[in-house]
């Protein structure tokens, strides 16, 4: 069943380049498992939405809270959803080009 998960979590990665590279095998990875979302970022709090089958987004956010890189991983929702929000797309980071009135207002990695 179709299934929307949504957490947030802490991670200190210590280069740019480091979230680039997380992103691109997240990407490669999620393609293979038929996972879309989106992955925002804002002083190191991610707040991520994943869509996919119950059971592959079950072992993908049980691997999500095992990774040391991540800390205070707290599962925000979960629900069913008749159709994907997020279509078959995949993440791209990007920096903000001015400051955003709200801080989750523009996402740091967004569906391309």
């Amino acid at each position: 069943m179709l299934t929307t998960l949504i957490y947030r979590s802490q991670m200190h990665l210590t280069q740019e380049t480091d979230l680039i590279l997380l992103v691109e095998k997240a990407n490669a990875e999620n393609a293979a498992r038929g996972i879309t979302g989106i992955l925002l970022l804002k002083d190191n709090v991610y707040l991520q939405i994943l869509e996919g089958d119950e059971c592959v987004l079950e072992q993908l956010f049980s691997t999500i809270k095992q990774d040391d890189r991540h800390h205070q991983v707290v599962e925000l929702m979960r629900d069913y959803a008749p159709r994907r929000r997020f279509g078959l797309t995949a993440a791209t980071a990007r920096e903000r080009s001015r400051p955003s009135p709200s801080p989750w207002a523009t996402p740091l990695i967004t569906p391309k």
